[in-house]
């Protein structure tokens, strides 16, 4: 018998617009958190280091922790309280990994704004699938 290439079946097809709306909201709040991390640390692309913060180190955390948690709830709705959790852990993971990043860098390419993010937001989801407990879909289901 011959095999036939199926494609695998993707996992964004059962999912509304206005939940995809969400998790898009959700994804650039993290982003966020990771560029006002980098611009409260005073680095700028144009201008390298300034050390010119506009934020207190505790109020950074304070909100970075904050947006993280509604950036989760904004994930997964229907797990807010897991999500919560996991979203401000992903808040605090992305600004302490960015602070690592750049503080040993000189210079910065746009490009590597995302390498700190997405660190912290695997952290995120490995935190948010142990207290869930089991495997679940990130349909509509969720």
């Amino acid at each position: 018998m011959e095999e036939q290439n199926v494609p695998p079946p993707n996992p964004f097809e059962n999912i509304s617009k206005a939940r995809k709306f969400a998790m898009m909201a959700g994804l650039i709040l993290f982003v966020a958190t990771g560029m006002l991390t980098v611009v409260n640390m005073g680095f700028s692309l144009e201008f390298g280091i300034s050390h010119a913060g506009f934020m207190s180190e505790s109020t950074m955390w304070i909100a970075h922790t904050v947006i993280g948690m509604v950036a989760g709830i904004l994930f997964f709705p229907k797990k807010a309280i897991i999500a919560s959790i996991s979203g401000g852990l992903t808040g605090a993971a992305i600004t302490g990994i960015t602070k690592l990043y750049i503080s040993f860098r000189d210079n910065l390419y746009s490009i590597e704004f995302i390498i700190p993010v997405l660190l912290g937001m695997i952290i995120g989801f490995v935190v948010f699938r142990f207290l869930l407990g089991k495997p679940k879909e990130i349909a509509n289901k969720d």
